[in-house]
């Protein structure tokens, strides 16, 4: 995440031969491309990286804190 994604997760695959295996799936903006697959060959013994292109869309949201019987909760408006 230090190094520009947005969004990074692993996905448990069944490789070759049956074998286990983990995929990890990063998303980063086109600018910041460089310098996530430099994080990738220097943090991971990958072999080789997959790229895509895909488009995004977002609603825009606010932040707002509002106060319960607990105690302040921040909150994301969508809209």
């Amino acid at each position: 995440m230090a190094a520009g994604a947005l969004e990074a997760f692993l996905t448990p695959v069944q490789m070759k031969k049956n074998r286990p295996g983990v995929q990890l799936t990063v998303l980063c903006a086109p600018d910041a491309l460089e310098a996530m697959e430099q994080a990738l060959w220097t943090h991971t013994s990958t072999l080789g990286i997959r790229r895509a292109l895909w488009q995004r869309s977002k609603l825009a949201r606010e932040h707002r804190t509002v106060q319960t019987q607990w105690g302040q909760v921040r909150l994301k408006v969508a809209s």
